[in-house]
């Protein structure tokens, strides 16, 4: 009899457990995770309650069953860190998603930049934004309303482009995004 493949709900209240090499994957979760998780579900990112891996676990086998881009919130004492991983649905941002990304981040980072400019690195800025990956700094008080124009942004028709197509379609994608981070930069210096 074959068993199939247990569901992010099933790991995360243990009702089956999932091993790789011989050791037990950490995904059953705790009353607080669990609380964050099913947040999470309704809100389209998650919020990250504590440092344990075992949320982050859970919410990424979430996502790659729901085919949903993998969208966590990391709150701090002032500032949060916005993280999206693409990876879970095989997808990349294409041309348009990128530039589309950038705007959306310019838009936040601008009214910090003029009245905090020594702090933007660190309250208000963005680590990498990348084809698969990314990490935005930006402070607490707009993480929520950030976070969730992020996860419909993703969810937008034209703004992924899965990586199911050949290594030519792939390399012109790349250049294709090269070239669009290249545009947006000269017209917000110009």
């Amino acid at each position: 009899m074959a068993v199939g493949r247990p569901t992010a709900d099933d790991l995360a209240y243990g009702r089956r457990v999932l091993s790789r090499w011989g050791q037990v994957v950490p995904y059953r979760l705790n009353r607080r995770e669990a609380e964050a998780y099913e947040r999470a579900k309704e809100l389209g990112y998650l919020v990250l309650p504590t440092r344990r891996v075992h949320l982050r676990n859970v919410w990424w086998r979430w996502c790659e069953e729901h085919g949903h881009p993998y969208v966590i919130v990391t709150p701090q004492q002032k500032h949060a860190q916005v993280h999206y991983d693409l990876l879970c649905i095989d997808a990349q941002l294409s041309s348009t998603g990128v530039v589309a990304l950038l705007d959306l981040v310019a838009e936040l980072v601008e009214p910090y930049w003029r009245a905090h400019p020594r702090l933007l690195r660190r309250y208000a800025d963005w680590d990498y934004i990348g084809e698969v990956t990314g990490t935005i700094h930006l402070p607490l008080a707009d993480a929520d309303a950030f976070t969730a124009r992020v996860v419909s942004l993703l969810r937008e028709p034209g703004a992924l482009w899965y990586s199911t197509a050949d290594w030519d379609e792939r390399e012109r994608r790349q250049l294709e995004y090269r070239d669009a981070v290249r545009r947006w930069r000269k017209e917000r210096q110009g």
